[in-house]
């Protein structure tokens, strides 16, 4: 009997573990690396957060999009040579923060941030004029769940995932189930996504082993392609994979883009 109830006890303090501290591991980043940005535009989510997001612009006519979703440790206004990077590469980029990073109000959950990843591509579609066949969907890190989400409600053009986990709880590597949802179910519904996939890890990635974009790959089927770097680690794939990320960013722009992002007035 006594057993029983230190099982209970100890079930019941590990589901207030992950309730109450995780998000906090989830999401450490607070604050903001910016007061203002070049291109900076914010629109209100279905929830009512204000989401701060940035439209890049390459300097070359009739550029694809690359709609990007960052890690869970930095905002859009670190990313800058990122950004810059994906231009070279004949992109115009719209990236966003995630509630309670940067100047993007709220808490981050993993609704918020679905609620505001929709939102800013509801915006771009709908006022800018974006077309989801001319557009990337790009996701690192913590960014791949909901870049994942978002590759499901449209064809988009390709959905790219670096350095991404298939779920929180396999992160966490829980040795029993939950009382609570997954917040980034990306292993269920990976599937869902009707365009091609590509996935980039590296090898000696500590923070997110590599089995699990092999698992998401393996999820996705045939529509995926997977890339594993032998000296990728989390934070350098941009640098160790930059030749494979090119080809991949090659093969997906479309030159004959209809898409003229309208830059908002």
């Amino acid at each position: 009997m006594l057993l029983l109830i230190g099982l209970a006890v100890s079930y019941i303090g590990l589901n207030f573990l992950v309730r109450w501290i995780y998000p906090r591991q989830l999401f450490p980043y607070r604050g903001s690396s910016y007061e203002s940005l070049p291109g900076l535009i914010t629109v209100k989510s279905g929830d009512g957060n204000e989401v701060a997001f940035i439209v890049q612009p390459s300097t070359e006519s009739g550029a694809s999009v690359l709609f990007y979703l960052h890690g869970n440790g930095e905002d859009i206004g670190t990313n800058a040579d990122r950004f810059a990077w994906f231009n070279d590469q004949g992109y115009t980029v719209i990236a966003l923060d995630y509630p309670g990073y940067g100047l993007t109000t709220g808490t981050p959950t993993g609704e918020s941030v679905r609620t505001a990843t929709l939102a800013v591509w509801e915006y771009a579609r709908d006022e800018m004029q974006v077309a989801a066949e001319d557009t990337v969907v790009w996701g690192r890190s913590l960014g791949g769940a909901p870049a994942t989400f978002l590759a499901t409600q449209e064809k988009f053009r390709g959905l790219v995932l670096e350095s991404t986990f298939r779920s929180v709880f396999a992160v966490a590597n829980l040795p029993v189930p939950l009382l609570i949802a997954e917040p980034f179910p990306t292993e269920s519904i990976i599937a869902e996504v009707p365009c091609p996939i590509f996935l980039f890890h590296g090898a000696l990635d500590r923070t997110i082993p590599a089995s699990h974009s092999q698992k998401l790959a393996e999820e996705a089927g045939d529509s995926a392609e997977l890339f594993l770097f032998p000296e990728g680690e989390h934070n350098n794939l941009r640098f160790v994979g930059e030749n494979e990320m090119i080809q991949v960013l090659n093969t997906l722009r479309r030159r004959d883009a209809t898409s003229e992002v309208k830059q908002p007035h």
